[in-house]
C-alpha cells in the first residue's frame, strides 16, 4: 500500500507531514531517538533570492524537500526499490511543476537577472542567485533527459510487441523525423543510460531475424546507411582527441556504444556493410580509435578487428590486406610492450585465432610483414607456433622437400639390378607397378616410369581407396576362376617357360640398349594372357615399345594408356 503514490501525497501533506516523521524518530535499530521534527522546523531555513507569491508552487517545494530528506536519511535501509521510485517520482514531478510555473511567470525571471546584474560578486547574496539558477537549469535538464528516456521505453516496448510496424512507420515518416532524433541521441547525447537505450533500440531495428524482406532488399536498411551512417562515423573523426581537424571531445562512453552498433551490423548485414565500408574506407576510421587514451576502448577496436577477420569472407580479408588495417594494430601492440594487460591478450587472441583457424593470406602478411619483431618475442609460444604454420604452408614443404619426395619415388621404382641382376624378379606386392632397367637404362624409359608414377599418385578422390580395389578385385577373380580355371601346364606368352599363376610379364630386352618393363602382379582375368591389359591409375604398363620416343610422343602414349 506505500507503494501507492496516492496514500504517499496525502502522508506527506502540510497537516500529516510532521505526526509521519514524528511516529519515524523511534527507530529500534537506534537507542536514542532521532529528532527530525526538530530538525525540520528549526534549523532548516528556507531562502528565496527572489519572493515566490504562488503558495501552492511555495507548498510543493516544502513537500519535494521533506521527500528527499525522508528518502535520503530517514529511510534509506528501509526502502524497497519500488518506493524508493515512488517517491523518486514524486519529487521529479514536483520540481517540473515548480520550474514550468516559475518560467510561465512573466515577473520571475526578468527580476531574477535584474538581481544578478544589480548584486556585486562579493556579496552573499550573489552566491545564492547563481545557486539557484544552477538549480533551476539542472531540473530543466533532468526533466529534458527524462522525458526522452520515458519515450525511449516506449519505443522498446512497442517494439517487443510488434518490431515491423514501428520499423514501417520510421521508414514512412515524412523526412524520417525519428529515425533522425534516434540516430543524433546516439551521436551527441550526453546521458550515458538514455544513449545504450538508443543503441539496443536500433539494433532491434536492424535485426534481420524480424525483417520480412532480404537485407539486400530492405528499403529500411537503405535509409539507414544512405542518410543516418555516415552521421555516426562523422563522430569518430570529429574528435579532437584523435584528430588534428576534430571539433569537440567525443565521450569514450559515446564511442563504444556507436563501435558496439557497427559490430552489429558487419555481423548481420553482409552486403550493405561491405560496400559500406569500401565506399567510406569504414575499418580506417574505426582503427583511429586505437589512440585514444582509455584502454577498454582501444581493445573495443581490436574486438572489431577480430569481428571482421572472424567473418572468414575473402572481402574483408582482401581488404584489410590491401589497405594495411594491421598496421595501426601491431603498431600498438609493439608500443604496448610484454605489458601483460587486457590489450596485450586482445591481440594475441586475435593473433592465435588467425593461426588455428589457418586464414593463409593474413598469417602470410603477419609473417612476412612482423616476423622479424616476432622473433624477438619469446614470453608466449604464439609468435613461434606462427612462424611454424607459416612453415607447414605446402607450397614452402613442398619445395624444402623436393628431395626427399624424389626419393620416395626411387624407392617405389627400384633399380632391378640391385634386386635380381639381368632378369628382374618380381616382387610379391599385389596392385602396385615397378619399372626396372637392365643394365644402363635410356633417359627416355626413365622420364616413362616416373611420369607413370606421378599420374598414379595423383588420383582423383573420387576414385576408390587400395582396400576397396582390392576387395572388388579379389571377388571378381573368384568368380572367374570359378568359371575359368586356367589349365595347369599353359605357359607364359613369351615362350620363355612356366611362369607364375596369373602374373604378366613384359618382354624386356637384355641387350645394351636397356628396354625397360614393367610387372602387374595379381590374378589373370583368364586364359587368354596374350592380350595386354588395360592401363588404370593404379597398373600402368611401360613396355618396351617406349623406347627411342620423344618426350611429346612419350606423353600421347601414356595419355593413351590412361584410357
Amino acid at each position: 500500500m506505500l507503494n501507492d503514490s496516492s496514500v504517499l501525497e496525502e502522508m506527506l501533506r502540510e497537516e500529516h507531514v510532521m505526526d509521519v516523521l514524528g511516529a519515524l524518530e523511534y527507530d529500534p535499530d537506534v537507542k536514542q531517538p532521532q529528532k527530525h521534527r526538530e530538525f525540520l522546523q528549526s534549523h532548516v531555513q528556507f531562502k528565496e533570492v527572489v519572493p515566490i507569491t504562488n503558495p501552492q508552487i511555495l507548498a510543493k517545494i516544502h513537500q519535494t524537500y521533506r521527500i528527499q530528506y525522508l528518502k535520503d536519511v530517514i529511510l534509506p535501509r528501509s526502502l524497497d526499490d519500488a518506493t524508493y521510485a515512488t517517491l523518486s517520482s514524486l519529487a521529479l514531478f514536483n520540481n517540473m511543476e515548480v520550474v514550468g510555473s516559475l518560467v510561465n511567470d512573466s515577473a520571475f525571471l526578468p527580476q531574477l537577472f535584474q538581481r544578478l546584474q544589480q548584486t556585486e560578486p562579493s556579496d552573499s547574496s550573489w552566491h545564492d542567485l547563481v545557486a539557484f539558477l544552477q538549480v533551476v537549469t539542472r531540473i530543466m535538464l533532468h526533466s529534458s533527459d527524462d522525458v526522452k528516456l520515458k519515450a525511449t521505453d516506449i519505443l522498446m516496448s512497442s517494439m517487443q510487441h510488434d518490431v515491423l510496424a514501428l520499423r514501417e512507420f520510421l521508414y514512412k515518416q515524412e523526412n524520417h523525423t525519428l529515425f533522425g532524433l534516434l540516430v543524433q541521441e546516439l551521436a551527441e547525447g550526453r546521458d550515458t543510460g538514455l544513449a545504450e537505450q538508443v543503441c539496443e533500440t536500433m539494433k532491434l531495428l536492424m535485426d534481420p531475424e524480424t525483417m520480412e524482406q532480404p537485407v539486400e532488399k530492405n528499403e529500411f536498411l537503405e535509409v539507414f546507411y544512405d542518410k543516418h551512417l555516415d552521421k555516426l562515423t562523422d563522430v569518430i573523426l570529429s574528435d579532437s582527441s584523435i584528430n588534428a581537424n576534430g571539433t569537440r571531445v567525443v565521450p569514450a562512453a559515446t564511442l563504444g556504444l556507436i563501435l558496439e552498433l557497427l559490430n552489429f551490423c558487419v555481423q548481420n548485414h553482409s552486403y550493405r556493410i561491405r560496400y559500406y565500408t569500401l565506399r567510406k574506407h569504414l575499418v580506417e576510421k574505426v582503427l583511429r580509435l586505437l589512440h585514444r587514451r582509455e584502454r577498454w576502448l582501444v581493445c573495443a577496436t581490436v574486438r572489431f578487428m577480430r569481428v571482421c577477420v572472424t567473418l572468414r569472407e575473402e572481402f574483408f580479408t582482401r581488404y584489410l590486406l590491401r589497405y594495411n588495417c594491421f598496421g595501426p594494430l601491431m603498431g600498438v601492440f609493439f608500443e604496448n610492450g610484454e605489458r601483460y594487460n587486457l590489450l596485450n591478450s586482445a591481440v594475441l587472441d586475435l593473433i592465435e585465432y588467425i593461426r588455428k583457424e589457418n586464414i593463409k593470406p593474413l598469417l602470410e602478411h603477419l609473417v612476412e610483414t612482423y616476423g622479424h619483431r616476432f622473433e624477438e618475442m619469446s614470453y608466449v609460444e604464439t609468435f613461434k607456433q606462427l612462424k611454424l604454420k607459416y612453415d607447414q604452408a605446402p607450397e614452402r614443404a613442398g619445395s624444402a622437400g623436393n628431395g626427399t619426395a624424389e626419393g620416395r619415388g626411387d624407392e617405389e621404382m627400384p633399380d632391378a639390378a640391385g634386386t635380381s641382376g639381368a632378369g628382374g624378379a618380381a616382387a610379391h606386392i599385389r596392385g602396385r607397378t615397378f619399372a626396372f632397367t637392365t643394365g644402363g637404362g635410356s633417359h627416355h624409359s626413365r622420364m616413362a616410369a616416373q611420369q607413370a608414377h606421378g599420374r598414379r599418385r595423383r588420383r582423383d578422390e573420387r576414385d576408390l581407396d587400395k582396400d576397396e580395389e582390392d576387395y572388388f578385385s579379389e571377388d571378381a577373380d573368384d568368380e572367374q576362376e570359378d568359371t575359368q580355371r586356367p589349365h595347369p601346364h599353359h605357359h607364359a606368352v613369351d615362350g620363355s617357360g612356366p611362369g607364375p599363376a596369373g602374373a604378366v610379364y613384359g618382354r624386356g630386352s637384355s641387350s645394351g640398349g636397356g628396354a625397360s618393363g614393367a610387372e602387374t602382379h595379381g590374378r589373370s582375368p583368364g586364359p587368354d594372357l596374350g592380350r595386354r591389359p588395360r592401363a588404370t591409375d593404379d597398373d600402368v604398363a611401360v613396355g618396351p615399345a617406349t623406347d627411342g620416343l620423344s618426350d611429346q610422343d612419350m606423353r600421347k602414349r601414356l595419355r593413351s594408356d590412361d584410357g
